[in-house]
Formats: structure tokens, sequence, C-alpha cells
């Protein structure tokens, strides 16, 4: 499968030395640069002036980071390793022999770099030649001294006499977001949630990293959406709840009902939530769509057991035997639609396919809520028989108290 394969690849690569690995794919890597704009599944961006004091925060988050358990693929964004050539010119030997600097300069950027000397016409085409040293003189700096200059009073300096030259590592790329230089530390996540794993990292990271004043960090990457989405659901879900609750009492009448209705909820989420527990996925973003179809299931199963209870009462059957017959005319409907249910999700909860990760923690989180249905069908009537009967009570005494006032005002 695809984690063997790519578990596979990595073994045959690391080791090779300055050469760092991410592992992705086409449309992965297109989200996570949307994303982020960093082709790994976590960016963590550090903010500020200095590129030397970046590329040293980076490399103490990437230590940090290193600590969490999951962490894969961890690399800091390549920025320096760029050769540069360094001209530093004797500006007492220029004035010597009438030279300017950029005489100097162009002679140095000439036989390196080339420069267009004319150009060949051929037909319509134009062609561009380029004027520069061998490559045998261009790639040794020491060579570059013989270079011959002709000075303004006469003869030719060597231009090794007016300059000296010398390699150095540099810059290769530096990043900017916001109007802010920045650098960044890439990972990806395995064998855990991504929400977790940025807890962690971040609580490693706040320890073991102290930023200097001016300089900041920001998390990034696929936890983002996932974020997002838990904010969205956060007032999506209340508000559904809300609504179901506003649409059964306007079905039932009855505030005792609706109450008796909604207590199907919290009773399904304990099968959901056990299944979900034994099964080891985190609690995500297709997990909490589960748990929102296992709600819909749970309120129209009370709804129909409830209608069914009422609609006996209504005939003339007594509290107790109405919550009996209607609990056993229920528990075959109830116990089929759950088997029904629970077979048909089955192949999603074993698929191993492109999708998997998506399907597999919603399957589960329905199956576990339906597997589960048959309890409410003996909590749902005796809370039912519960409630009825504490508000019977009441209407006993209530009118055992009015008699009795009626009695006192007689006897006055």
């Amino acid at each position: 499968n695809k984690d063997d394969l790519v578990e596979a690849m990595r073994k045959k690569v690391e080791g090779i030395p300055g050469v760092e690995f991410n592992f992705s794919q086409v449309i992965q890597t297109r989200n996570d640069e949307l994303i982020s704009g960093i082709n790994a599944q976590i960016a963590v961006k550090i903010f500020g002036e200095d590129q030397e004091t970046l590329l040293k925060l980076a490399e103490q988050v990437r230590d940090a980071i290193s600590n969490t358990t999951g962490v894969q693929d961890l690399a800091v964004e390549q920025v320096g390793g760029e050769q540069h050539l360094e001209v530093s010119l004797n500006r007492s030997e220029l004035a010597r022999y009438g030279l300017n600097v950029s005489d100097v300069l162009e002679a140095a950027k000439i036989a390196i770099g080339g420069d267009e000397a004319t150009q060949v016409l051929e037909g319509q085409r134009r062609f561009a030649i380029f004027v520069r040293l061998d490559q045998d003189y261009r790639n040794q700096v020491e060579k570059l001294g013989n270079i011959l200059i002709a000075a303004p009073i006469g003869g030719r300096v060597p231009l090794g006499q007016l300059a000296s030259f010398k390699l150095s590592s540099g810059d290769a790329v530096i990043g900017r977001e916001n109007a802010l230089r920045r650098i960044v530390v890439k990972c990806n996540v395995a064998d855990r949630d991504i929400g977790g794993f940025v807890s962690d990292a971040q609580g490693f990271v706040n320890r073991q990293v102290k930023l200097p004043p001016g300089y900041f960090i920001t998390w990034g990457g696929q936890f983002q959406n996932a974020q997002q989405a838990n904010r969205r659901l956060a007032i999506a879900i209340p508000i559904a709840l809300v609504l179901v609750f506003i649409l059964i009492y306007a079905c039932f009448g009855s505030l005792r009902n609706t109450l008796t209705i909604i207590l199907n909820i919290p009773i399904a989420l304990v099968g959901s939530t056990f299944f979900l527990l034994i099964s080891g996925y985190p609690l995500s973003v297709p997990a909490l769509v589960g748990f929102i179809a296992v709600f819909g299931i749970a309120v129209q199963n009370g709804m129909v057991m409830v209608s069914y209870i009422n609609k006996l009462r209504r005939k003339g059957m007594e509290l107790r035997e109405a919550v009996i017959e209607g609990a056993s005319v229920r528990l075959r409907p109830e116990m089929l639609s759950a088997l029904i249910g629970s077979i048909s999700l089955i192949p999603f909860i074993i698929s191993t396919g492109t999708g998997a990760e998506i399907e597999k923690p919603l399957a589960i989180v329905v199956v576990g809520g339906m597997v589960t249905s048959p309890i409410k069908i003996v909590v749902l009537p005796m809370v039912y028989d519960w409630i009825e009967s504490a508000v019977a009570r009441r209407a006993e005494r209530k009118a055992a108290r009015k008699d009795d006032e009626l009695i006192r005002q007689e006897e006055e």
C-alpha cells in the first residue's frame, strides 16, 4: 500500500548527505501549497529581521519538534549554500593606474558571466553571441587574477593587482511573507492525528525555543482546515440541535415528549464514542459528520417510539402497558435497522483505497451509534414512563390539595 511504498523509498534515500526529502502526491501537494505555501502537512513559519538569526531559530525549532511522536520528513527550508564570488577592490591601485571601479567589475562580470558581444542573423532569426572565459579559467578563482586590464595611462595591469577574489557561501533564497522575512520548518505526520501532533509540538517549541524581541512563530498546514471546520461545526451543531428541538416541539406540542426524544442523542453518542475510541481514530471532521448522522437517526427513532406510545395511550391504554407495548413492537424494527445499517457500512470500515481515511471514521461512528441503538429501546421507554408518572403524581397531588381546600372552605 501507499504507506509501505513511502517507507521503502524513505529507507532507500535516507542518509544521503546534504539532501532533504519530502513524500507527497500531486493533489496533496497542491492543497498543502494553497493552505500554507509549503508542500508539507505542517509548516512552522518563523518571522524576523536577520537571516542568520532566523536560521538559528529554525534549527532550534527543528530540534524541538524532533521530540514529537509521529514526526516524519522534518527539515528546515533550504535557504543557504549558494556560492558567491566576492570581489574586494584595491582602490589605491585603481587610482594609481587611472582606472574606475566599473572597469574592474565589468571585466570580472564578462569573464565569468559573459556579455553579449554581437548578434548573428539567419533569415528572420537572431542569435546573441556571448563572450566569456573558458570554463577552466572561470571556474578557478586564482586564475582570474591573470586577466589583463588596459589602463588609461597605457599598458596592461593584471586584475589580481587591482582586486582580490574569494568564494563564499551565501543565501540562495530569502523568503518573505506579509513584507516580513521568514524561514520555514516543515514536516509530515504519521500514525497520529495532526491536531494532537501540533499541540504536542507547540509545547516542545514553547519550552525549548526562546524568541528574541521582534521575532514570532506561526503554525500552518493541513490542521488549519481541521481548525476551521471545527469552528464552523461548533456553531452549526448547536444551531442544528436547537432547530431539531423546535421542530420536535412543534410536532408533539409537549415539552416532556421533546426532552424524552432529545435524550436519545447522548445515548447514541455513547456507542459512537466507544467504537471510535477502540478503533484508534482521532476525533476528526469526518467523525464529526458521522456524529451528526447518528443524531438524526437517534431523533428519528425516538420520535417514532414516542409517537407510537402516545397513540396507544390515546386509545385508552394505561401508561405502563402502553410503554411496554411500544417498546416490544419497536424492538424488531430497531434491531433490523441497526443490523442492516451496520452491514452496509462494513465495506467502508475495511476499505484501504483512496478516500479510506475519510470513509473509515465516518462509518465507525455511524455503526457505533446503530449497534448501541437497542439500548434506547430499554432506556427511552423507562424515561418516558418515569417522566409521565412523575407528571401524573404531581397532577394528583395538586388535585388532592384543591379538594382539601374546597373541603376546608365548605367547613368554614
